[in-house]
């Protein structure tokens, strides 16, 4: 057992902090030991006979500990909590005092060379091979239902070939499972550092109705969607943060693309450097909440404009163009969108011609 009272309590130990100083893999492989992703292991925080357990990086980039058997699961801090059965600030405590970084009572910035090869024998390669495998389903009344609230018809989806209604997945042949049977999506995205070959792909799953396992990917952070497939054209491109976003965008306005996430490093300066020589104006139009307001305001160092949906929607839990299209309907978004970019002469123009 741990004595908590022997561990610095005064401190100001953050999750933040000790991800600035430490990976996920780092912690797992001190709590957990060492471990690949695609193998399965024997549960160390319940009695298991046969290995039910495994890992897999969730869409944010986070490693998750997943417990098959309870369909559960665990970041590394959530996995110390249930190991020590522990709250989340004593979990902090005992990962901060067990890596060093709380030296004679104080945060230590660093660890010692010594420590640091300790923690660090994790292949960070193989965090990168992820093989996804699944099984396409038709498109169910169910499917199309979900899509119809933001506008689309059952001919656009049928007709899309990068988003699909999946089963089964299976990542580095390890089943993710789906017990409750909920909707669950594939979005194939073409490799923008490949553009010549068609079958250089990347898979993002979306389960709509669930928290743990809503996106799970093998895309680069840095791989954004519609790059490759933008018409230039307008002089005015728009970029969101998800594909369900540049979809509904691209119903109203023909220049827009997505990036994974609302990073500034999620889009590549050599990419927007070409962009710009292409537009003469680019917008972002990330969430409405202060981290997407943050973010937007970000990209005006390299002269892109922003765009947010009303800050006072979001008590309403609107804070992007689908929720804005679906809550007022396209028309409205249109109305919404020209008015603020002052769209309306370019798209006369672009009509003219």
């Amino acid at each position: 057992m741990i004595d908590f009272n022997q561990i610095e309590g005064h401190l100001d130990i953050s999750k933040d902090f000790i991800l600035s100083k430490l990976s996920d893999e780092q912690i797992f492989y001190r709590y957990f030991g060492s471990f690949s992703y695609g193998k399965t292991y024997p549960s160390l925080l319940r009695p298991d006979n046969h290995p039910s357990t495994s890992f897999y990086i969730n869409g944010s980039g986070r490693v998750i500990y997943h417990d098959h058997a309870l369909n559960t699961g665990y970041d590394c801090f959530d996995f110390v909590m249930e190991l020590y059965k522990c709250s989340f600030q004593n979990a902090l405590k005992v990962v901060a005092n067990d890596f060093g970084l709380i030296k004679d009572g104080k945060i230590s910035m660093s660890m010692t060379t010594g420590e640091r090869r300790k923690s660090d024998r994790f292949d960070r390669k193989s965090k990168g091979e992820k093989a996804f495998q699944f099984t396409l389903l038709d498109w169910e009344q169910r499917h199309l239902d979900y899509w119809k609230q933001y506008h689309f018809t059952e001919e656009e989806l049928r007709n899309d070939k990068f988003l699909h209604p999946i089963g089964e997945l299976f990542i580095n042949k390890n089943r993710i499972y789906n017990q409750e049977n909920l909707l669950w999506f594939v979005y194939v995205i073409r490799d923008c550092t490949s553009p010549f070959d068609k079958s250089k792909v990347f898979f993002k799953t979306y389960m709509p109705q669930s928290q743990e396992l809503k996106w799970l990917t093998n895309n680069p952070n840095t791989n954004p969607y519609g790059y490759l497939d933008l018409p230039y054209a307008t002089s005015t491109l728009i970029i969101t943060k998800s594909r369900k976003d540049m979809m509904v965008m691209r119903k109203i306005w023909p220049d827009v693309m997505a990036t994974q996430n609302e990073s500034e490093g999620s889009l590549p300066y050599s990419m927007l450097a070409n962009l710009k020589k292409r537009y003469d104006r680019i917008f972002i139009w990330f969430d409405a909440d202060k981290t997407g307001v943050e973010n937007s305001i970000k990209f005006n160092k390299f002269g892109c404009g922003y765009i947010n949906t009303p800050k006072d929607l979001l008590q309403k839990n609107i804070k992007d163009p689908s929720d804005y299209a679906k809550s007022f309907g396209m028309d409205n978004l249109k109305d919404y969108t020209f008015s603020k970019l002052n769209l309306w002469t370019l798209s006369q123009n672009s009509e003219k011609q």
